[in-house]
């Protein structure tokens, strides 16, 4: 069970069934993620697209637009549409790429730490799970972007690449940029920790130099980018939003109310990949305790399963892409049954062990492949995410274009609920830099502030058309502060109906709009209605 060099891993004959089993999963991948290049955007991809935008456009995050999000997968998306254009598929195509990569890295670094078998099996399982719906895989969340730089530092702790200080320095350089795409990955940091205090060497020294590389390596890019935020003049912004209101966010809860949240998500997370949580728990408690592993292999899966537990639990929503940072503990637990039952020296039992573990990884995956190969994206789209928001996130795609069809280029857009993705897909800036209203919606001593300051940017910006989301939609709690309700009552008489988005009973659409859309009374409140300025 030592970890394989890559020579080792080059000159195998016996991992050949193992390269086909990765090379098969990464098949499997790319058709799905290829047939699915149009998925439509769901909100926080709108979120991350539309500040991807802007970034090209020459803007800082936390000035045009506000978030409580770290900056790392804003300009990642940039990137992608950079290279693949501003479109659905170009952030599609980007994020193919990205879980390409994402399994080579996991079974790089299962590889190393615990073999060859267990390295095949590990990203196989690793690279399917992270697709599955049951994780909301189809869309790039920020803890797919996670999941690579830190699965990388892994890969990296355990191979043999330069000089002490150089492999612990990049390690934590990954680290580092882990916590730019999520400020949740900072826990990965201790899983780093542990790996560079229980290594091979047991000099005390040895250990502290390599924890002291590993944390400036982290330190680095979280530094450089803190700098550069400040450099743009959205400093104070940066931290309002980032530290200041993330922080009343992350407490906003009870843990009763935590604890049920989580017991209906961890059921769905779960849900066909149940027998998968069992076995890999199985497989890191017994890496703990077995006498043929060494010590440092059950340590750290340990430590990176618990890493990637904790990496859930912030603000305790539970929503189910927040689990794909287990999803590398997982198949690492997997993955060291696979290879603890293996054998070097018997390579028709190894074989024996990938296929019996490629049948049944692909044929739990299997079990979804409608989803996969058959149904149309859109209608996998409401499948997935529903409609009851009180739009779909197809017909956020349809009002999007709308827009940018009938709007002035030059003129913003001012969205009065949620759905930033109808700016990315119209093109139009944020008239308004506060994303999202249901945060205003929140009961805590910043609200007051906040709304009073939303006001203030919706009334000085240029925008020409504004779309309202029915007040439902924005959460309101039983004592949220108004003030922003009887606003957007007020300012109603300053715009005339352009157009009604109205939900029907079986979950589609309609449109009103010309001269009905200025005397229509809509029956209930599944509505969104499009203004535009008199």
């Amino acid at each position: 069970m030592a970890g394989v060099g890559i020579s080792g891993i080059r000159k195998s004959k016996w991992l050949q069934p193992g390269l086909l089993l990765v090379f098969v999963s990464v098949l499997l991948i790319a058709i799905v993620r290829i047939r699915l290049i149009d998925f439509p955007l769901e909100r926080d991809e709108g979120e991350y697209a539309m500040m991807g935008q802007l970034i090209l456009e020459g803007e800082t995050p936390y000035g045009a637009a506000f978030n409580m999000k770290y900056p790392g997968v804003y300009y990642m998306y940039a990137l992608f549409m950079f290279i693949f254009g501003e479109s659905v598929a170009g952030i599609r195509t980007g994020f193919l790429i990205l879980s390409i990569l994402t399994v080579f890295a996991m079974w790089r670094a299962g590889s190393r730490l615990l073999g060859p078998v267990a390295g095949a099996v590990s990203a196989s399982v690793f690279g399917l799970m992270s697709v599955s719906p049951n994780f909301l895989g189809f869309s790039a969340h920020a803890t797919q972007f996670v999941v690579m730089p830190v699965i990388a530092s892994l890969w990296i702790m355990n191979s043999g690449i330069g000089s002490d200080w150089k492999k612990w320095s990049l390690a934590g350089l990954l680290l580092g940029i882990a916590v730019l795409m999520k400020q949740h990955a900072v826990v990965f940091s201790l899983a780093g920790i542990v790996a560079a205090w229980v290594p091979d060497h047991p000099a005390f020294r040895m250990r502290l130099r390599r924890i002291a590389f590993l944390t400036i390596g982290i330190a680095a890019p979280v530094g450089a980018a803190m700098l550069y935020i400040y450099s743009k003049g959205v400093f104070n912004n940066f931290w309002f939003w980032t530290f200041e209101y993330a922080a009343l966010y992350a407490t906003g809860k009870s843990v009763l109310s935590g604890w049920m949240i989580f017991e209906s998500a961890f059921a769905n997370v779960t849900g066909i990949w149940l027998g998968v949580w069992i076995l890999a728990g199985m497989g890191i408690l017994i890496s703990l305790v077995s006498r043929k592993s060494r010590k440092k292999q059950g340590t750290v899966l340990f430590a990176f399963g618990l890493c990637g537990f904790l990496s859930v639990v912030p603000s305790m929503n539970f929503f189910a892409h927040h689990f794909v940072t287990m999803i590398p503990a997982l198949a690492l637990g997997i993955g060291f049954l696979a290879g603890h039952l293996s054998n070097p020296e018997k390579p028709v039992r190894n074989a024996a062990i990938i296929s019996v573990a490629a049948v049944l990884i692909i044929g739990i995956w299997l079990s979804e492949g409608k989803k996969y190969f058959v149904t149309h994206p859109e209608q996998l789209s409401l499948d997935v995410y529903g409609n009851s928001s009180p739009i779909s996130f197809v017909t956020a795609r349809q009002i999007g274009k709308y827009i940018g069809e009938i709007s002035d280029p030059e003129k913003s857009l001012l969205i009065i609920g949620a759905e930033p993705e109808i700016c990315f897909y119209s093109n139009r800036r944020p008239a308004n830099p506060f994303i999202y209203v249901y945060g205003l919606m929140e009961v805590h001593t910043l609200s007051e502030k906040m709304q009073t300051d939303w006001i203030r940017y919706a009334e000085e910006s240029d925008h020409e058309f504004a779309i309202i989301f029915p007040t439902f939609s924005w959460s309101p709690r039983w004592n949220s502060n108004l003030k922003i309700v009887k606003w957007t009552e007020s300012a109603r008489k300053r715009y005339y109906p352009f157009a009604w988005v109205i939900r029907d009973e079986i979950g589609g659409t309609r449109w009103i709009r010309a001269e009905k859309a200025l005397t229509y009374q809509p029956a209930d409140y599944n509505f969104i209605l499009i203004l535009k300025k008199i």
